[in-house]
């Protein structure tokens, strides 16, 4: 069995960036900025970046290793 000591440095990327995306996601639409016409485009692409970033916290846990990479991909689209 895996110390906790050598599981939690590795958790703290998906925790921490799944934290950030629950703030950012918790604001009323009206405190969000407005980017005119290029607001749909910035939006969608903070978002993307924002799931990206949560994947390869989840790959970090799992050091990066290939047979991972679908469950990665289920878990950033049940946080989603």
């Amino acid at each position: 069995m895996k110390k906790i000591t050598s599981i939690l440095p590795r958790w703290f990327p998906a925790v921490l960036i799944m934290l950030a995306i629950f703030a950012f996601s918790s604001q009323p639409a009206d405190r969000l900025p407005d980017f005119l016409n290029w607001d749909y485009l910035v939006k969608k692409a903070s978002h993307m970046i924002g799931y990206g970033l949560l994947a390869w916290g989840f790959l970090h846990y799992w050091r990066y290793d290939p047979k991972y990479y679908r469950f990665v991909w289920l878990a950033c689209v049940l946080y989603a």
